[in-house]
């Protein structure tokens, strides 16, 4: 029997979320050793500042990544805002550190090149808790909470901030490890045409999978995911 070595998988949250969605991933596998990203201004780093701009929460992220990169295997996950940092932090440590991802996995957000630029972080608080409501980024208990909802729209403003101020490059920069695209069928938000186009920015395979649920899958497709990143890792090792 072929022992597969653990490898990290990274894990980047979405806008508004923090490190805590992916604490229960490391529950489910054995093969994998789950490190949840926690982004300043979210989470267990509540009281650190928010990032300046797009550019800012980029090299926080690499910086977490290369300091606890050692000789191990690692693959990076990042769902919605999630997925455009885990990208643009596989490429800056490819190029910089010459260190692969053994798979980039992108979730719930279209390539650097189709996005639209929103600046719903412009918007009332009542227009904006309404287009988090049609997105299912607004959770019952929040809405039911206005001491946390109080608490909430701060950091998930700044999160939406952040993502206008992203400025993609003009040319594409392709990672040299295997892109796997996930997305929710029922998630009103991308157009499922646009994410084909994720098979421009690897020189390696590319795979999409279609899980159900609305942008905000992953909260309960979380098993699925972790079996689809280990069936694949396994895939990628015995080839």
């Amino acid at each position: 029997m072929l022992l597969i070595p653990k490898a990290l998988l990274f894990c980047i949250p979405h806008a508004g979320g923090s490190a805590s969605v992916y604490q229960p991933w490391s529950r489910i596998s054995h093969s994998l050793e789950v490190v949840p990203l926690e982004l300043a201004g979210h989470g267990s780093r509540m009281s650190n500042p928010f990032y300046s701009d797009f550019d800012e929460a980029r090299q926080n992220v690499i910086e977490m990544m290369t300091a606890r990169l050692t000789d191990e295997p690692f693959i990076v996950f990042g769902h919605s805002m999630g997925g455009l940092l885990a990208y643009e932090a596989t490429r800056v440590i490819e190029e910089k550190f010459s260190r692969s991802a053994n798979m980039l996995i992108i979730s719930a957000h279209e390539p650097p090149h189709l996005r639209v630029p929103l600046n719903l972080h412009e918007l009332s608080d009542l227009a904006f808790i309404e287009e988090l409501i049609q997105i299912g980024g607004m959770p019952d208990e929040l809405l039911a909470e206005p001491l946390l909802l109080e608490m909430f729209l701060p950091i998930i403003r700044h999160d939406f901030k952040l993502l206008a101020s992203y400025k993609p490059s003009k040319t594409i920069h392709s990672v040299s490890c295997p892109v796997h695209v996930l997305s929710g069928n029922d998630d009103k938000t991308i157009d499922p045409a646009n994410l084909l186009d994720w098979r421009r920015y690897t020189t390696d395979e590319f795979r999409m999978k279609t899980l159900t649920g609305g942008h905000f899958f992953i909260r309960e497709q979380a098993s699925a995911i972790v079996r689809y990143v280990e069936a694949n890792r396994r895939l990628r090792q015995s080839v």
